[in-house]
């Protein structure tokens, strides 16, 4: 199964669901959400703009970008996010013990594994 299927349903409508979008503040790109929440999500977003607004700055020391006001340095997160319907009817999956246990044949983790029929 490729990687893509994983993101892909079947359905006509999916293919604009989890088409890729770009948010912008500005002229500044923000984020780039792939998917739709409660159901899957992978979003790529700057780190940067989350921690000013939440007067969080000791992370640019963590980040080692000082001052927080040099705009030539970023930090990118890429965060893969599923909602508990997703988890529980497809996957089967109730805790997170459960999803660190339990094996797949092919890849040894439930990460890897194919959906419920």
């Amino acid at each position: 199964m490729s990687p893509t299927s994983y993101w892909r349903e079947k359905n006509a409508s999916s293919e604009k669901y989890n088409h890729p979008s770009t948010i912008f503040r500005g002229m500044k790109l923000e984020s780039i959400p792939i998917g739709k929440m409660p159901g899957r999500q992978v979003i790529i977003y700057n780190k940067r703009t989350p921690a000013i607004e939440k007067k969080t700055t000791y992370w640019f020391k963590v980040w080692e970008i000082a001052p927080p006001t040099n705009t030539d340095k970023h930090v990118w997160r890429v965060e893969f996010r599923a909602g508990q319907k997703e988890l529980k009817d497809k996957y089967n999956l109730r805790s997170f013990n459960v999803a660190f246990r339990a094996k797949t044949p092919a890849s040894g983790t439930v990460f890897n594994a194919q959906p419920n029929a």
